[in-house]
C-alpha cells in the first residue's frame, strides 16, 4: 500500500512514486520539482525538477567530467573509483 501525504514521515515507502510527481506537476503552486534525502546518504539531498524549472535554474558553466573537483570530492568522500582496477 503507498502512503499517503502525512503518513510514515520523511522515510515512508511509496510505491506508486509516479502518481505523487503527477500530484505536484497538476498542483496550483506549480512547485518546480521535488527535494528529498537520499536514500544512500541521510545526510544529503536530492532534487528532481520539473522541466518547467529550467529557466530558474539556469545553465552551470561546462566542465570536463573527470577534471571536476566536485567529483573527485564525491568520489573520495564515498569511497568510489572510476579506475577498474578499484
Amino acid at each position: 500500500m503507498a502512503a499517503k501525504p502525512g503518513e510514515g514521515g520523511a522515510r515512508a515507502q511509496v510505491q506508486q512514486p509516479g502518481e505523487w510527481s503527477l500530484a505536484l506537476w497538476t498542483h496550483p503552486a506549480r512547485p518546480d520539482g521535488i527535494l528529498y534525502h537520499s536514500r544512500h546518504d541521510d545526510d544529503e539531498f536530492c532534487a528532481a525538477p520539473f522541466d518547467r524549472a529550467a529557466d530558474a535554474i539556469g545553465h552551470p558553466r561546462s566542465e570536463r567530467l573527470l577534471s571536476s573537483t566536485l567529483l573527485r570530492g564525491l568520489l573520495t568522500r564515498y569511497r568510489v573509483s572510476l579506475d577498474p582496477r578499484g
